[in-house]
């Protein structure tokens, strides 16, 4: 088995990202299927009860969320302003008010003045700062779908570079980092919305894959019963139903699928689309590659399946009150010879129009190790007012390690303001960050105010603050930079780039750069 990892890296790692995506795929393309399923037997209620617990999380945060969710929407319909405006706040505990440290960052402030027009895919940001009290502006960035434009205030010229030569001017630039010489870039698709899947591929896969998946899982699988149960402090009574599948059954609907999804073509489109999502703009190739060893990837997970061993099988139990799950104990065994591991997930949990509740554990155990850690939380929408507080613990024999959000929201008509902190608590160690502030949102503009803090006392190293107001609104358009005198550098070569950079931009910068250090000396 090493053998094989140390003789094809490229192959496994390959097989394990599509493996991936595949299951985000199958599991995603299956939330919404079972709506179409007409009968009461346990395995259609077990899928109903997934959907309705799914949905109802997800309609919570959406009310919750609401106010940014419209204005989110809104920008993407739009050509919207958006400016931005930064400045911090240090107190040195041991300064007594002589800290140049201190005085530098109290008299920074830097302003981002951004303009987005997602359907014209145009996008331009403005950048200016004040450092005590010196000016330093006229800093342009601009991007369409095939072009970047850099605006520099030592220059008379707007340096241009088409996304289809990004690659040969970063191996230009750096050819030891930038030696593909087939690297691709795709500035368009900075403007693409982010959906995890359209609706026609949301269709497909309920069509192709959910209910192919939901079919072949045999009915006798499934059983139900009722049952009073404690959950979260309460006693519910229940209906609970367990889906149990043996070795054999798992590695025949696996093999099935993985099948069918070879022979799929456009699940293959499907794929190779989230890839590009996933690794982003500057990895075409990449995913060139991984969708050339598509078949063997798949492959790849077959074998795994049909080698493996699935002892203990998989037992997944749901506890099911008003059509949403209270309770889950979910066991799957699975290994490689006689190295084999359960993975274990089992707790309790609330969903409503006003609360979002639970207390799981998740574990591991094999031979060598057993590790669990525990996550907990509440999280509150009541007469517009919020109240959370969620708590990721891990646990060993010397120490209990805590990760905590704890979050206050209220909400007045168009307005919402916030409590927020994001901490790590141990018996050795605490550390948090605070998040407070406030943000209106109508219809076609939006103000906030955000500041962000922490106390480094224990580290004598006194607070920090950082300020960020954000003021938004619908604009006509983008007023995108003036490129009647642009240098398109993507189109010169090493020896025309190097020329330009040494004639043209560092004479330039430096000259800019003296401007500013005589008006410094002059304070």
């Amino acid at each position: 088995m090493s053998e094989t990892v140390e003789n094809s890296p490229k192959k496994s790692s390959k097989g394990l990202i599509i493996g991936i995506i595949i299951a985000i795929i199958v599991i995603a393309g299956g939330v919404a299927a079972y709506t179409m399923v007409k009968t009461s037997s346990p395995k259609a209620q077990y899928f109903l009860a997934e959907k309705a617990s799914f949905d109802g999380a997800r309609d919570f945060f959406e009310e919750r969320y609401s106010l940014e969710k419209d204005w989110y929407e809104f920008q993407q319909e739009n050509a919207v302003g958006v400016d931005m405006d930064i400045s911090g706040n240090y107190t040195d505990p041991g300064a007594y008010g002589f800290s140049e440290i201190e005085e530098i960052v109290n008299n920074i402030n830097l302003v981002l003045e951004t303009e987005t027009d997602m359907k014209a895919k145009e996008m331009v940001t403005h950048i200016s700062a004040n450092a005590m009290g010196m000016k330093i502006e006229d800093f342009s960035v601009a991007l369409t779908e095939n072009d970047l434009f850099i605006v520099l205030p030592f220059l008379d010229e707007v340096l241009k570079i088409n996304d289809e030569d990004v690659g040969d001017l970063l191996k230009e630039i750096d050819p030891y980092t930038f030696d593909d010489d087939d690297t691709e870039y795709d500035f368009g698709q900075f403007f693409d919305q982010q959906k995890l899947f359209t609706e026609d591929e949301q269709k497909y896969l309920e069509d192709e894959y959910a209910k192919f998946v939901f079919d072949e899982l045999p009915e006798d699988s499934f059983t139900s019963e009722s049952e009073k149960v404690k959950v979260l402090g309460d006693e519910v009574k229940t209906e609970k139903i367990t889906m149990k599948l043996d070795e054999d059954q798992i590695k025949e609907i696996a093999d099935k699928v993985l099948s069918k999804m070879k022979e799929d073509d456009k699940l293959k489109e499907i794929v190779a689309d989230k890839l590009e999502v996933a690794v982003g703009a500057g990895n075409a190739v990449m995913v060139s590659d991984m969708m050339d060893d598509f078949d063997d990837a798949i492959e790849e997970v077959q074998e795994s399946f049909e080698d493996g061993v699935f002892k203990e099988g998989l037992t997944s139990t749901i506890w099911v009150d008003k059509d949403t799950i209270v309770k889950r104990d979910f066991a799957f065994n699975a290994g490689e010879g006689s190295n084999e591991g359960t993975l274990k997930i089992k707790g309790d949990q609330k969903v409503s129009k006003e609360e979002v509740a639970f207390a799981y554990e998740f574990g591991f155990e094999d031979e060598y190790d057993d590790v669990v850690f525990n996550l907990d939380g509440s999280l509150t929408w009541k007469d517009d007012q919020a109240e959370d507080e969620v708590t990721l613990t891990f646990a060993d024999d010397y120490d209990e390690f805590n990760i905590v959000y704890r979050g206050e929201e209220s909400v007045e008509k168009s307005k919402k303001d916030f409590e927020r902190e994001f901490g790590v608590e141990s018996d050795y160690f605490n550390f948090a960050i605070n998040w407070d502030g406030s943000g209106t949102y109508d219809k076609d503009n939006m103000t906030s105010e955000n500041t962000f803090s922490t106390d480094l006392s224990d580290f004598y190293a006194g607070q920090i603050e950082l300020n960020v107001d954000v003021d938004g609104e619908k604009i006509k358009s983008v007023e995108m930079p003036d490129t009647s005198k642009e240098k398109d550098i993507g189109k010169m070569s090493e020896s025309e780039l190097m020329k330009y950079v040494e004639e043209v931009i560092e004479p330039n910068f430096e000259k800019w750069m003296m401007g500013y250090f005589m008006e410094m000396s002059a304070f």
